[in-house]
């Protein structure tokens, strides 16, 4: 049913979105005790007048809206003047109750001159922000810099660089830099998700927690640092296994989600054999052992009194230096592997993800979902190669790195790499 907005209803829509705002300035009043501009009465009042001024600009009066807003600025002025001269000497006078009064002003005005939905986003917003001031406060103190850095540079390759890069592609390749693009913004959000959950709670949880998460940043990386932990600290080799093999299950499913994204017509053949393999992983990984420590990071829990080396923060994954890097690699593999497909084959394409695939799986992969003229049997056979010869490279770093578990660590890995081979051999 579509609602006819009337003269009535955009003034009902403005006085409940000033009494929203007007209650939650009356609540504040009675908690905290303080002067608080606006009220249960003073914001919808506010609202009202708001309204009355657009009216009045309707029918032909200047600068009314204007002239209102003004009249209002000058109270909250007042307002503010007062606060500063009562105020607790070591204590900030804030801005906000006199800021949110000029903006439901403007709502009341904006409830009959824009559409309705802005009004209300508006004011909800302006009532949201005024509630949750301890929420964002306390978040605020736990944001660290690496992390507000690394939402900025979100922010610059997504919105800034992205929408000035040419959307089109370029002969004989078929590069379209825009997807290019896409593609490294793609990669660094997921391995965002990792990078803030072991921030936040790889420390407290321990290496199991890292390996979970870690497998969306980059399974190859972490097993090479869980390996050079491992050997400095003989104590925690099996826990950093453990925490290795998790995130390699883990680079499955990142797998899947590329492929899901990126070329669905390759899920059918491909999903149930990277889940499988990812299930296998997660089998293969060791159990806890009790002459070992805890995955805990905390000096002693319990009986064990080992003290476990704290996870190595990850490196922020929007740093603009490794996403060009991930960008310039990606198209040499797609260079590569076109030109390989059109004069050597599917035997050249299988090669070259043997070889891709032994460093660093997703810019092969991703290329290789990027090339719609590629055969689904293809397409797949050459991800479960890279995969393959990526799982015996990192049982490989592994095992050099940490003589003491070599053993474990060959015939896991032995056993997951193998694996790939039957699954290779069903394709037709």
């Amino acid at each position: 049913m579509t609602v006819t907005w009337t003269l009535p209803l955009r003034l009902l829509l403005a006085l409940g979105l000033g009494l929203v705002v007007g209650l939650e300035r009356e609540t504040a009043k009675s908690v905290r005790g303080r002067l608080v501009f606006g009220g249960i009465r003073t914001e919808p009042l506010l609202a009202l007048l708001g309204f009355a001024a657009a009216c009045l600009q309707l029918m032909g009066v200047p600068f009314a809206v204007p002239a209102g807003f003004g009249a209002v600025a000058f109270l909250a002025a007042l307002s503010y003047a007062t606060k500063l001269r009562t105020h607790h000497p070591e204590r900030s006078p804030g801005v906000s109750s006199e800021l949110s009064g000029l903006l439901t002003f403007v709502v009341g005005a904006l409830a009959l001159l824009a559409e309705p939905w802005l009004a209300a986003a508006l004011g909800i917003g302006n009532a949201l922000l005024l509630s949750e001031k301890a929420r964002l406060a306390a978040l605020v103190r736990r944001l660290e810099k690496q992390e507000f850095l690394a939402a900025l540079r979100f922010v610059l390759v997504t919105f800034i660089v992205l929408p000035i890069l040419p959307d089109r592609s370029y002969p004989p390749f078929a590069l379209n830099p825009a997807d290019v693009w896409q593609l490294v913004i793609l990669v660094a959000s997921i391995g965002f998700v990792g990078y803030v959950l072991t921030r936040r709670l790889g420390e407290r949880r321990g290496l199991t927690l890292v390996g979970l998460v870690g497998g969306l940043l980059s399974s190859t990386v972490l097993t090479v640092s869980m390996a050079r932990r491992a050997r400095a600290v003989p104590a925690i080799a099996a826990d950093a296994l453990r925490a290795a093999v998790l995130a390699a299950s883990v680079m499955y499913v990142r797998l899947l989600t590329f492929a899901a994204l990126l070329d669905a017509r390759v899920l059918p053949a491909l999903s149930w054999r990277l889940a499988l393999l990812g299930a296998i992983g997660a089998a293969l990984a060791p159990q806890w052992e009790r002459h070992g420590v805890q995955p805990s990071t905390e000096d002693t829990v319990g009986t064990f009194s080992t003290p476990s080396p704290r996870p190595a923060s990850p490196r922020n994954p929007f740093e603009l230096g490794p996403a060009l890097a991930f960008a310039a690699v990606f198209v040499l593999l797609s260079v590569g592997t076109a030109t390989v497909r059109a004069r050597a084959g599917s035997t050249g394409v299988m090669a070259v993800a043997a070889v891709a695939g032994a460093v660093e799986v997703d810019p092969f992969i991703l290329a290789m979902l990027r090339a719609p003229d590629a055969p689904v049997t293809q397409v797949v056979a050459a991800i479960l190669i890279a995969t393959l010869t990526n799982t015996v490279a990192k049982g490989a770093y592994f095992a050099a790195l940490v003589p003491a578990r070599r053993r474990a660590a060959t015939w896991r890995y032995g056993v997951w790499a193998l694996a790939h081979v039957p699954l290779l051999l069903g394709l037709r």
